[in-house]
């Protein structure tokens, strides 16, 4: 680790500590985690000095410079949602489908939008809906579907995250084949920006995972070719891409992956039932266990984190859980009954 001779007194929630300020301001929310077990999202931790929030990295060089020792408040991010708000959604070629973040049920009758779509949801605003050029907001006040703008780019199967206010499209398949093209989505302005191509070669199906609000990380994906084990890494504030010298253990696509306190979870994907560490600090992947759930293991929806539990939703419409706390899975609900003509949800 590159010594910077400056020095932290971490405050968070009555726990203090002290240590020697890292490089990287990812690397600090990292290491503050494992110093206080965390394990929700590393993203989830703000780092205050003198009552200013510390959110990027030039922000954090400023920090560096100062001489001597920083008081550091670490704080965790306060939940915004509505518990009655859409969270988990599932779209069908019947109906749009969710669950609440209180895990209420919710249809209502679908009519335009295609069922391989991917859904976001804001915490200030409501869910947001994509697919090709297409791009909808649904309105969970007078159940009604509002278009936004649309990707520049006509795309399918493309990677996709939610970093909070922007959403971020990577990849896929247009009319000419597999793309590199990205952009970056505002809420703000409802406007879509080009951003810099991920790397070579388009894919199809890769999976992407947030880290600490800094960086995104793409994984795998299907070139038409073949599948692929890329981890490739991309800085929200440069707009750079990073070459990662580490691989998968696996060829693959439509991989699930969340971030937690210890690093990005990786499990499921095509032909694995395995599941995985990856830490972005170490650059090391380790295997954890398999997964005995009988439920279809690829993913292209974006999990949901309601408190300390992951919902994912695979392609089959079926919702597997992960306790971040007791590190444990579990088969959860599915949206079957939902997606039942005569069902009362």
């Amino acid at each position: 680790m590159e010594n910077t001779g400056v020095f932290f007194n971490i405050n968070f929630d009555g726990t203090k500590f002290s240590l020697e300020a890292p490089s990287s301001l990812s690397k600090l929310l990292w290491q503050v985690a494992r110093q206080i077990k965390y394990s929700k999202p590393v993203s989830n931790l703000n780092l205050f000095h003198n009552d200013r929030l510390v959110k990027t990295m030039l922000s954090y060089k400023n920090l560096l410079e100062s001489p001597g020792e920083l008081n550091i408040l670490i704080k965790e991010k306060e939940n915004l949602w509505n518990s009655l708000s859409p969270s988990i959604m599932c779209i069908s070629k019947n109906y749009i489908m969710w669950y609440t973040y209180s895990l209420l049920p919710g249809r209502l009758e679908n009519l335009l939008i295609p069922s391989h779509s991917v859904c976001f949801t804001f915490n200030k605003s409501f869910p947001r809906i994509i697919c090709a050029d297409q791009h909808w907001e649904f309105n969970t006040s007078s159940y009604t579907i509002i278009r936004k703008a649309p990707m520049q780019t006509c795309r399918y199967y493309f990677a996709s995250i939610l970093i909070e206010d922007f959403i971020y499209t990577f990849g896929g398949v247009n009319k000419e084949g597999y793309t590199t093209d990205s952009e970056r989505y505002s809420y703000e302005t409802d406007t879509w920006t080009y951003i810099e191509n991920c790397p070579l070669p388009g894919r199809s199906g890769m999976s992407t995972a947030n880290w600490a609000n800094l960086y995104i990380f793409l994984f795998g994906g299907f070139d038409g070719l073949e599948y692929s084990s890329k981890i490739d890494k991309y800085c929200i504030y440069s707009g750079d891409w990073y070459s990662i010298s580490l691989s998968l253990p696996i060829h693959t696509q439509y991989l699930g992956a969340f971030e937690t306190g210890r690093g990005i979870l990786l499990f499921g994907g095509k032909n694995n039932k395995d599941y995985y560490l990856f830490s972005p600090e170490e650059e090391i992947i380790i295997k954890l266990g398999a997964l005995t759930n009988a439920v279809p293991l690829r993913f292209s929806q974006n999990p949901i984190l309601i408190n300390s539990e992951y919902f994912i939703v695979n392609q089959s419409m079926n919702v597997l859980q992960y306790d971040l706390d007791s590190e444990s899975w579990k088969n959860g609900f599915d949206f079957y009954n939902l997606n039942e003509i005569n069902s009362n949800p």
